[in-house]
């Protein structure tokens, strides 16, 4: 199915989020990733030589498949923004965004993998996959939704500029592969992520649009209507 020709609905708590249903993708479409790791210091302090410090090692490392849910937001209108905005202004805005990104996933269980100017990229589900980590997303989701539309805008003439986020979160096989200084702490291969990534795309103004497979039963918890 063809995600942005799926069904789709409304989530909300403090805020609104969309359920929409996105279509599921083979597991012959994910493509080969590495994994990066980290050197692990000896009990006496030595630098013991590991996959990390092994170039070679390293390197041929396998790709890991995953199930994950995926979650991708931005800020709403973030480029008349940035031009508004004198550049020591809206550098402030981008660090209070990381601080929110990297404070309310953590706090229900995500990683960030990605953080790009006004945008995140984060998964949930590693490094073990649960049965809720769509519905940990979703309220993640809605957390940063709330959070942002209340930071303080500098200079005070634009305190009265309305910040909203907008995201989608999907779930499905991965490849889970080797980040770095561009791709963030992982690179995320497959269909999963151009879903979540379409997802975003395609969501309002303070809208968080939700695969219905990825929240499955535990959308009940949730105030929903189709899109």
């Amino acid at each position: 199915h063809d995600p942005e020709e799926a069904a789709s609905g409304l989530v909300s708590r403090a805020s609104q989020a969309s359920l929409a249903k996105a279509g599921k993708r083979g597991q012959d479409d994910l493509q080969t990733l590495a994994i990066p790791y980290s050197p692990v210091p000896s009990p006496t302090g030595d630098c013991r030589m590991t996959s990390a410090s092994n170039p070679a090692r390293r390197e041929n490392r396998p790709a890991v498949r995953r199930y994950l849910t995926l979650l991708f937001s931005d800020l709403t209108g973030s480029t008349n923004l940035g031009a508004t905005l004198e550049t020591e202004h809206y550098a402030a805005l981008l660090a209070q965004l990381g601080l929110a990104y990297r404070e309310i996933i953590s706090r229900h269980g995500g990683t960030v993998v990605r953080i790009q100017g006004d945008s995140v990229l984060a998964i949930f589900g590693h490094p073990e996959t649960l049965e809720d980590d769509g519905r940990r997303a979703t309220e993640a989701a809605l957390d940063l939704h709330a959070r942002v539309r209340g930071l303080l805008m500098d200079p005070p003439a634009l305190r009265g500029f309305s910040l909203t986020m907008h995201t989608g979160i999907h779930a499905g096989l991965v490849l889970l592969g080797r980040g770095d200084l561009v791709r963030g702490r992982f690179e995320l291969m497959g269909n999963a992520a151009n879903i979540a990534a379409r997802l975003s795309d395609a969501a309002g103004s303070d809208m968080i649009l939700v695969s219905a497979e990825t929240l499955g039963p535990e959308h009940h918890l949730f105030v929903t209507a189709e899109r």
